[in-house]
């Protein structure tokens, strides 16, 4: 009698632990391929640092028509 009441509770916690597992698995891969980089009031930029751009370098890249 005692085990047809713990069966199902075990199968919830497994499948509980498999859930949890699998969503720190995909954090972990999302977490790794993030692009290198940061974001300020002007948007994200993809450098390591803001010293590596700076803002005269971003309006180079910006075609004329656009300014």
């Amino acid at each position: 009698m005692a085990c047809a009441v713990l069966k199902p509770m075990i199968e919830f916690a497994l499948a509980m632990v498999v859930l949890t597992t699998g969503g720190a698995a995909y954090a972990l891969y999302a977490a790794d391929r993030a692009p290198f980089g940061y974001e300020d009031q002007r948007g994200f930029h993809f450098a390591e640092s803001q010293r590596e751009r700076t803002p005269k370098d971003s309006l180079e890249m910006v075609p004329e028509s656009t300014r």
